[in-house]
């Protein structure tokens, strides 16, 4: 987890379960097969499954507005924290829309 959440997950956890996840290539994670963004959602999919977590509030950065956007999920509440409209250029040197999905 990114040390800029730390803060937030502590105060959060006083009174909320929280569910922190650090997506493949961030931070300490190692990164995973291209095209990895449909890995990543079916991965976050399978551990609401899983968990039985339903009507969570869902909060995050770009992706987690991405994720939101998709009617598999029913989210409560969703809390976007600066978004950028593609953190993939940003982030990767050699970056290609078409490796995202």
């Amino acid at each position: 987890m990114y040390e800029v959440w730390n803060n937030v997950v502590k105060e959060l956890s006083k009174t909320n379960a929280c569910h922190v996840f650090t997506l493949a290539g961030f931070g300490d994670v190692s990164t995973i097969e291209k095209p990895w963004l449909p890995k990543v959602k079916v991965g976050i999919e399978n551990y609401i499954s899983e968990n039985k977590l339903e009507k969570a509030t869902l909060i995050g950065h770009s992706l987690a507005l991405w994720l939101a956007t998709d009617d598999t999920f029913e989210f409560a509440k969703i809390i976007v924290i600066d978004a950028l409209p593609s953190i993939g250029a940003l982030m990767m040197s050699n970056f290609k829309s078409e490796d995202m999905v």
